[in-house]
């Protein structure tokens, strides 16, 4: 199984976005040609991508369109919003915690065939820590599960 992740930069400079999308085709790219060279049964690529989403999909379209989006294949119409917290030590915060997707789970077959389980955000809820509430992060998790058939 091979499985590649990365965290993309962002906000550094007026080209991060560029900068961002251009480090995610080196990451897909590495990912392919290491599978090129020992095939593995599987292959998941996860992402704190730090782009817009459209950006994201035509970026995987256009270097490995093999990989599938585990979150948005089993929630079509789920807008998975996994960044943007403005406020992580409350529980009540004064806008929409979440503003964006930009958090990935991608998988693809190998020798062995894909099939999802389900896909998931996670860690959504704070926890009481002291007096306050904590986040776990400043994103939510994508949880995806998968079973191996054809192996």
């Amino acid at each position: 199984m091979q499985i590649v992740a990365t965290h993309l930069s962002h906000g550094i400079t007026s080209r991060s976005a560029e900068s961002a999308q251009r480090q995610l085709a080196a990451a897909l790219a590495f990912s392919d040609e290491k599978a090129d060279a020992d095939s593995p049964a599987l292959r998941f690529f996860a992402c704190d991508c730090n782009l817009p989403k459209d950006l994201v999909g035509e970026t995987v379209a256009q270097e490995s369109p093999e990989f599938i989006d585990t979150f948005r294949a089993l929630n079509p119409d789920d807008l998975g919003l996994t960044g943007g917290q403005d406020v992580i030590v409350t529980k009540d915060p004064e806008r929409p915690m979440m503003t964006e997707r930009i958090d990935y789970v991608l998988g693809r077959s190998g020798s062995c065939a894909l099939q999802l389980v389900s896909s998931r955000l996670f860690l959504d809820e704070p926890i009481l820590f002291g007096p306050d509430f904590l986040w776990a992060s400043d994103h939510l998790g994508v949880l995806t599960t998968v079973s191996i058939a054809g192996c």
